[in-house]
C-alpha cells in the first residue's frame, strides 16, 4: 500500500512540476504585478530609502540650499523635485514578464542618471529603480506573485 502512494505522489508531483513549467502569466496578471513593483518603488522612494531599502545618500549642502530657496522638502532625499519623474513611472507586460518603464522618455533618462551603476557627475548613485531579492518588498512581491501563478494553474 505505500508503495502504490509513492508511486502516485511522484506522479503527481511531476504533473505538479510540469505545470508550474508551462504556467504563464496573462498580460492583465503581468501588469497587475508591474503595478504592484511601481507602487512598491514608489513608496519607498518616496521614504527616501534606495532599492536596498537603506537610506539615501543625504543631498549635498549646496543643494540642499538650491531645494530650500524653491520651497523643496530638504530633510530626505526623495527624489522628488517637481514630481514628473516619479508619476511617470509606469508598468507594461512584455514578453512574459512584468516590465518597469518611464512614459516619459525624458524622465526615464533622469531616472537613469541618478540610478547608474556609473554616476557621471558629482550626484551620489542612489539607486532606486529595482526590487533586491531578500528585502521585505521582494518577498512580498515573491508572495503576490506566487498568488497570481497559483490562479493561473487553477484555471
Amino acid at each position: 500500500m505505500k508503495f502504490g502512494f509513492d508511486i502516485e505522489y511522484r506522479q503527481m508531483m511531476r504533473d505538479l512540476q510540469s505545470s508550474v513549467e508551462d504556467a504563464y502569466l496573462p498580460d492583465k496578471d503581468l501588469y497587475k504585478l508591474g503595478r504592484r513593483a511601481v507602487h512598491m518603488i514608489k513608496r519607498r522612494t518616496k521614504q527616501g530609502k534606495d532599492a536596498d531599502e537603506k537610506m539615501f545618500k543625504p543631498y549635498s549642502d549646496a543643494y540642499s540650499a538650491y531645494r530650500e530657496r524653491h520651497g523643496r522638502n530638504t530633510d530626505k532625499v526623495d527624489l522628488s523635485y517637481t514630481g514628473k519623474m516619479m508619476a511617470s513611472l509606469t508598468a507594461v507586460p512584455a514578453d512574459g514578464a512584468a516590465l518597469v518603464r518611464f512614459k516619459n522618455s525624458n524622465d526615464g533618462r533622469i531616472a537613469n542618471y541618478h540610478n547608474s551603476l556609473e554616476p557621471r557627475s558629482k550626484i551620489p548613485l542612489r539607486r532606486f529603480l529595482d526590487v533586491v531579492e531578500g528585502t521585505d518588498d521582494y518577498k512580498k512581491l515573491a508572495k503576490y506573485a506566487a498568488k497570481l501563478y497559483a490562479k493561473a494553474i487553477e484555471s
